[in-house]
Order: structure tokens, then C-alpha cells, then sequence
């Protein structure tokens, strides 16, 4: 069965404010919401979303690995803190992803 999982949510830890890190939030969302292959001066820019034709187990370590790689490469100010899975009604996964700011 292929995997149902739905485009991360990007958060940053409780207690973060400022527009600084507001800004480091939106840039990660847009490079984890952007499929790899879409920006033409940065192929590489985004997620490979094709993981999500293969088993449910494999997408979500493969997807995980992507997000903490290209958020290392393309956000250096920002690393990931932990990534959250969670079932919607439909059966579909949404991962979390929450920040730390460095």
C-alpha cells in the first residue's frame, strides 16, 4: 500500500518569538512544501516526494532523512529538533517538524 502523508508542518519551539525566527520558520516551510526538481537554479531545492509509492514504514524513514538533510544543507541556521508523526481521520500522516534555532 503506498503511503498517505501529507506536506510537513514547520514549528518552532514554545517560547520562540521574534521576526528573525518567524523568518527562519517560513524558510523552512517553503523549502519542505517545495517537490525536488521544482526550482530550476536548485534542483535539489525541496523533497523527493516519490518515496511515497513504496510502504508506509520506508516512506516515513526515507521523508524523514530528506527533511533533516535538506534542511541542514539549505538552512544552516536552523537544525531539527525532533519530528513528530501524526494519524489525520482519513488514515493520512502529517509530520511536525520543530526547529531549534543555532
Amino acid at each position: 500500500m503506498a503511503a498517505r502523508i501529507n506536506p510537513p508542518r514547520v514549528e518552532l519551539p514554545a517560547g520562540t518569538l521574534g521576526q528573525d525566527a518567524e523568518n527562519r520558520r517560513r524558510r523552512v516551510a517553503l523549502l519542505l512544501t517545495t517537490r525536488a526538481g521544482e526550482q530550476g537554479g536548485a534542483r535539489d531545492f525541496g523533497l523527493d516526494w516519490s518515496v511515497l509509492d513504496g510502504p508506509i514504514e520506508v516512506a516515513k524513514a526515507t521523508l524523514q532523512a530528506d527533511i533533516v538533510t535538506k534542511i541542514n544543507k539549505y538552512t544552516p541556521d536552523v537544525a531539527v529538533a525532533r519530528i513528530e508523526w501524526s494519524a489525520d481521520a482519513d488514515g493520512s500522516l502529517t509530520p511536525k517538524v520543530v526547529l531549534k534555532l543555532v
